[in-house]
């Protein structure tokens, strides 16, 4: 077993030991059905309504201690460069992009470098699927020359779906993405459906002890892929207890960031995470000794009880 990696991205944390800090809440703006995407092709957008969700995604992680950034969904190069300029006009937390197309998200990773935002942005991600496209080897060298530093690997092998697959699919990646000598590596673990969420979780378990690096998934992916059943199997309002309780349990399961869904739904998915993250810091505390540091959900949530803890010898 291996140290946890503790990543700094912009002024966010990811990573470190279980228990210690909560899950990064990754959420999708601009994504497909987004009521403020107005025009994909040449993006154009809600401008007010963007920046109200910005404002009460950073409001929520003042109040719950969860951290919270975006991933914008693009297709173009141009529309990439609207998003991240309107970012930066009303915050400073990081952001990633959200591009399937490997040829797009290397542009992606362009505008960034000519805007000289590096240490700001999560390049999401390298993928098993992209050397049909663009030789690994290739991609890695691009972003390692254009100076990105936080990159998201997606671990998955379409012959063995198991947490081992995950591995073997990570260990055969990082052959390449070693070379780009990025300052964060963070796993994901490929959410393909919410059943399948629970291998993932293990995947993480195992990324953490062979590897160290901050491990997650798209959580999302497998709650939203669920929705129209469950609202045809029991109607509408059931969808928002599904989604908070798989968010919530996989921040309880080392998850060390989570692809959270739409920025408007976090709401919900923050409260789980904070709570998940309350639950996390008591077992800590009890197997460790360990106190959580400031600005923990504990800390500002029960902050009557986490003053009664006191470090101890396990």
């Amino acid at each position: 077993m291996v140290e946890p990696k503790l990543c700094r991205i912009g002024r966010l944390e990811v990573g470190g030991a279980p228990g210690e800090r909560p899950a990064l809440l990754i959420a999708s703006m601009f994504h497909g059905k987004d009521k403020m995407l107005t025009s994909r092709r040449r993006g154009t957008f809600d401008r007010e309504s963007a920046g109200q969700a910005l404002r009460r995604l950073e409001e929520l992680s003042e109040i719950t201690g969860v951290p919270a950034m975006v991933a914008m969904v693009s297709n173009w190069e141009d529309e990439f460069r609207r998003y991240v300029e309107f970012h930066r006009e009303h915050t400073d937390l990081p952001f990633a992009c959200d591009v399937w197309l490997v040829k797009r998200r290397l542009a992606c990773a362009r505008v960034v470098a000519e805007l000289g935002l590096q240490e700001n942005f999560l390049y999401n991600s390298i993928t098993p699927w992209d050397a049909k496209d663009v030789p690994l080897a290739e991609q890695v060298r691009e972003l390692k020359e254009l100076g990105i530093r936080h990159v998201v690997v997606q671990a998955f092998d379409e012959a063995d779906t198991s947490a081992a697959g995950r591995i073997k699919s990570l260990d055969a990646l990082m052959e390449e993405v070693a070379k780009g000598d990025f300052r964060s590596i963070l796993v994901d673990t490929s959410c393909m459906s919410l059943p399948a969420l629970s291998f993932s979780l293990e995947a993480n378990r195992l990324i953490k002890e062979r590897y160290g690096f901050p491990a997650g998934q798209a959580t999302a992916n497998g709650t939203y892929m669920w929705r129209k059943e469950l609202t045809e199997r029991l109607g509408e309002g059931h969808f928002p207890a599904a989604d908070a309780a798989a968010e919530a349990l996989s921040a309880f399961h080392h998850s060390d960031f989570i692809f959270s869904g739409p920025v408007v739904g976090q709401e919900r998915v923050a409260v789980a995470t904070a709570v998940a993250a309350v639950l996390s810091a008591g077992v800590r505390y009890q197997t460790t000794g360990m106190q959580p540091g400031p600005g923990h959900p504990l800390e500002r949530l029960f902050p009557d009880f986490a003053r009664q803890l006191v470090p101890v010898a396990v």
